[in-house]
């Protein structure tokens, strides 16, 4: 399902405050945020959400997306934009899944300032957030593709990731090589593709909406789990 877009700008404006790194490129891509904003709030149901500061940055966009995305804190979002991206077509739509996947971190208290957090509650977040702009939001969210990996692959992480604990936040190489390359496994984006797999598994297995996880913490997620 994919959210309509047709939302009030009057209602928008009165929701976001912007910061600019660099205005005169990044100012072309408000509206589209500014709709993804209002889209992700209303699907949320989240009020104090409808007021927050998105400050652009000049570092923090991914090489293979175009953009990127940072949960600093419930009242701040940060979002970077690569300029001079190949297809300013897909960077706009891997755009507007970030803007889902972020605020959906924000409305479960995944940010920095509540940090730290275990691996584990990172891939469950990680998992729900991609889901969700996948559901909703129509992105391919290529980061969290499992499909080329095994089940008992999925399965071996899962539990690797499960003893990680809060080193994934408090140790920067741990973080690393599970968020971006894990050198060991010749393999990118870990904590997102088997977040990605657990939460979806967890979905089918009690027939449920990504929705239906918008107000849950990791355990209770976890707790819906019958295969683990």
């Amino acid at each position: 399902m994919v959210a309509n877009r047709l939302v009030s700008s009057d209602i928008v404006n009165s929701m976001i405050n912007f910061e600019f790194s660099n205005k005169s490129f990044e100012s072309q891509f408000v509206p589209l945020i500014e709709g993804a904003y209002a889209e992700a709030c209303e699907l949320l149901n989240d009020d104090p959400l409808k007021h927050i500061l998105i400050k652009f940055t000049d570092n923090g966009a991914s090489e293979d997306t175009g953009v990127g995305g940072f949960a600093l804190s419930s009242r701040q979002l940060n979002l970077a934009v690569l300029e001079g991206y190949r297809d300013i077509n897909t960077q706009r739509e891997n755009l507007l899944g970030v803007v889902y996947h972020e605020l959906l971190h924000i409305h479960q208290g995944f940010t920095y300032e509540e940090a730290p957090f275990t691996a584990m509650e990172a891939a469950m977040y990680e998992g729900s957030s991609i889901i969700f702009e996948q559901q909703y939001a129509g992105a391919s969210a290529s980061y969290g593709d499992y499909r080329q990996h095994s089940e008992q692959e999925l399965n071996d992480w899962l539990e690797e990731i499960r003893s990680v604990g809060v080193a994934y936040f408090e140790d920067s190489a741990v973080w690393g090589k599970w968020a971006f390359y894990h050198s060991e496994y010749e393999q990118k984006w870990l904590i997102y593709k088997v977040g990605s797999w657990h939460v979806g598994r967890i979905l089918q297995e009690n027939n449920l909406d990504v929705l239906d996880l918008k107000d849950m913490r990791t355990e209770q997620i976890l707790a819906l789990s019958r295969s683990s």
